[in-house]
């Protein structure tokens, strides 16, 4: 029964169930519990040992090395301990240029939903300070789906607390909405969070504005304000820059990124989204780390790429330069790396 247990732990990637909680081991006792219990080739074991006593036995092994077990959590014949670094190293890579990418992202549609925003308000209203929030209730319900305080106040908290001074703000019980009244929009947008900005996104009423916001944003005409299907056109947009703030999260919280999958119930629109912008041919069931490269590519204008690779260029590079061989060495193609990739 134990044994059956440590086989559906290894293969499904979780920690040790109560049954076969694990004694404490030295970094000698680990390598060898490893290559008896589980056949891995440790072919340098000096550099094995640094990667061990560095980044921890459950993150190599469970997150990094799984990349390489079968079923039964055992490693796949002709692979070997130095494998398991390179999946990390990929991984590590990949997660920094990607995030370094949706940084960028952020920063631009904040930047839009400002612009366009302050845009409305001047052309409806002559008011050209921006200042979002002392325009009456009935006035920002005509821009907004919700005009509550508190959700007003939750998009300027992270303003507030960086720039009023004498006055702790804990949370958004502590502002008053004088605090927040004379502040303009585009100040705001500086400090939100990723979540935040999608979510001011979907909370605006108007589609024009919406649509102005998306083509600006991604540097091309993305959505047609005349289109027919224009909600789910939006709808499809927002859930890909979700899917793009789950990969933010990751890569920040050092999670692993490699075999990424998101699923039900976000795939859906993602995978319309891709199809109707990307790729035609797409028929994914599931978003993969190479889905996210090409909705990364896609909504970073040209200039961006003069400076840096496609998302889905550095995939390939490090890919061939890491994991190429790897699979070369795998003779099942279930268990080939490329798959858990999405390539």
């Amino acid at each position: 029964m134990q044994v059956r247990q440590k086989i559906w732990d290894l293969t499904h990637n979780l920690p040790m169930s109560k049954n076969t909680i694990k004694k404490f081991l030295t970094i000698d006792e680990q390598i060898e519990h490893l290559k008896k219990d589980y056949k891995l080739v440790v072919n340098d074991e000096r550099l094995f040992k640094r990667f061990l006593r560095k980044f921890n036995y459950s993150r190599l092994i469970y997150d990094y090395g799984i990349a390489i077990r079968n079923n039964f959590g055992m490693f796949l014949p002709n692979t070997n301990s130095t494998d398991i670094i390179n999946v990390y190293n990929f991984d590590t890579v990949i997660k920094e240029r990607l995030l370094s990418k949706i940084f960028n992202i952020e920063k631009r549609l904040g930047t839009a939903i400002a612009y366009y925003v302050a845009k409305e308000m001047k052309n409806k209203w002559l008011c050209d300070d921006g200042k979002l929030f002392r325009l009456s209730k009935n006035k920002r319900n005509i821009i907004l789906k919700s005009s509550s305080q508190k959700f007003l106040k939750r998009l300027c908290l992270f303003y507030i607390r960086n720039n009023v001074i004498n006055q702790k703000i804990k949370g958004i019980n502590d502002i008053k909405m004088s605090m927040i009244k004379d502040i303009p929009i585009w100040e705001v947008t500086r400090y939100w969070e990723y979540g935040t900005t999608v979510n001011f996104l979907m909370s605006i009423k108007i589609n024009s504005i919406k649509v102005d916001i998306i083509n600006s944003f991604a540097n091309h005409k993305i959505i047609n304000v005349n289109d027919k299907h224009i909600d789910t056109k939006i709808n499809n947009f927002i859930s890909a820059i979700s899917v793009l703030g789950k990969v933010r999260n990751k890569c920040c919280h050092n999670n692993k990124l490699f075999d990424v999958k998101f699923g039900s119930p976000i795939v859906k629109n993602v995978a319309d989204f891709i199809r109707d912008k990307i790729n035609p041919k797409y028929i994914g069931n599931s978003v993969r780390l190479w889905d996210i490269a090409t909705i990364i590519d896609y909504l970073n204008p040209v200039d961006i790429h003069r400076i840096d690779k496609k998302a889905t260029s550095i995939i390939n590079s490090w890919y061939d330069l890491l994991l190429k061989p790897i699979d070369k060495r795998i003779k099942t193609d279930q268990f080939k790396i490329y798959k858990k990739i999405g390539k």
